[in-house]
């Protein structure tokens, strides 16, 4: 987080394959043959999945069996098929569609107050059950990003010569790492880097590690010791809400809630965050960030790993950088 913008993963839970395994395979597409990056495969009997790549193609290797398979991506309504696979190779490309949200009447209140108002106070005052709620897991993060510079002043130019560091503006750099990562509470991290590459000069001493992007949660009060979370028990103080509209997927009701800071500044995000409804949790997000280096976006998806334990399996960041004259977007799923 120190050399370039925070980095971004997928994380995609551990995909058991043996020799034996036959593959699916396909491309995640819009009504429109348009391709939806870094849409997230889920396979609900194992646990396990996968995640698309920026063309919508995506690749998973499995025993044979049947097998109920999540198809979803933020903005989409989730695709659900169940597939028997056999001693063949299957290709299959998936179609999602958008995804409505309508304002039911019962959300209107007597009292004018926005729907949006009274589901934040549940999702807040739930926070800290969902920051707690899993005492181990694990997980292989797979990070692959871009990052071009639009532009170097004179001045710095000449001092990453010195180092030996030529970066040049118009190239893409390339970062791409596969970790294994065991979390055991309250709070234990440990990685084991599998595999890593990456374009940037001094590639070596260049970090991909995904411990801090693993590490955040937006239900904590603060990420990064900066941001205030939409769910900080604090966040009425600094957040104004508004009620999108909710839409059915399958067993749920999920809630589109608008965030609207009080007042604009490093400290805050904007954006959509979409809460389930009963449980008072996060089934997405898709949040915005300006701060002294540049702006980010983030976007998050959610899914049910076990008994209605929704964790994110899904991230994708775009960064843009301005910084001391240096000029430049990043773009990781």
């Amino acid at each position: 987080m120190n050399r370039f913008p925070i980095l971004v993963i997928s994380i995609l839970l551990l995909t058991a394959a043996s020799s034996f395994a036959q593959s699916l395979s396909g491309r995640i597409i819009d009504y429109h043959g348009e391709a939806v990056p870094f849409a997230t495969v889920y396979i609900n009997e194992l646990r396990h999945g996968t995640t698309a790549n920026i063309k919508g193609e995506y690749l998973i290797n499995l025993d044979p069996g049947s097998y109920t398979f999540f198809f979803q991506s933020l903005g989409f309504s989730p695709t659900i098929k169940n597939i028997t696979i056999g001693d063949q190779d299957i290709s299959m490309d998936i179609t999602l569609s958008i995804q409505y949200y309508v304002i039911p009447e019962v959300r209107v209140t007597s009292t004018g107050e926005d729907p949006a108002y009274a589901i934040m106070r549940k999702a807040i005052g739930l926070a800290p059950y969902y920051l707690n709620q899993v005492d181990h897991y694990k997980a292989e993060v797979y990070i692959k990003g871009s990052f071009i510079v639009r532009k170097i002043p004179k001045m710095v130019q000449r001092q990453l010569e010195v180092n030996e560091e030529n970066i040049k503006t118009g190239e893409a750099y390339i970062i791409e790492s596969i970790n294994e990562i065991e979390f055991n509470a309250p709070n234990t991290y440990s990685q084991k880097i599998i595999a890593q590459q990456s374009t940037l000069p001094d590639a070596g001493n260049t970090d991909v590690s995904p411990m801090d992007v693993v590490k955040a949660s937006f239900y904590e009060p603060v990420l990064a010791d900066v941001a205030i979370s939409p769910l900080a028990p604090n966040a009425f103080a600094h957040y104004k809400y508004k009620y999108e509209g909710s839409t059915p997927q399958g067993k749920y009701v999920i809630n589109k809630i608008s965030v609207i800071p009080r007042r604009r500044s490093q400290q805050v995000f904007y954006g959509t965050i979409y809460i389930i409804e009963g449980q008072w949790c996060l089934h997405s997000l898709d949040l915005s960030n300006d701060n002294l280096a540049g702006s980010i976006n983030i976007r998050q998806v959610y899914t049910p790993v076990q008994d209605d334990i929704w964790m994110p399996v899904s991230h994708k960041f775009d960064v843009k950088v301005s910084i001391i004259g240096v000029k430049g977007d990043g773009e990781y799923g």
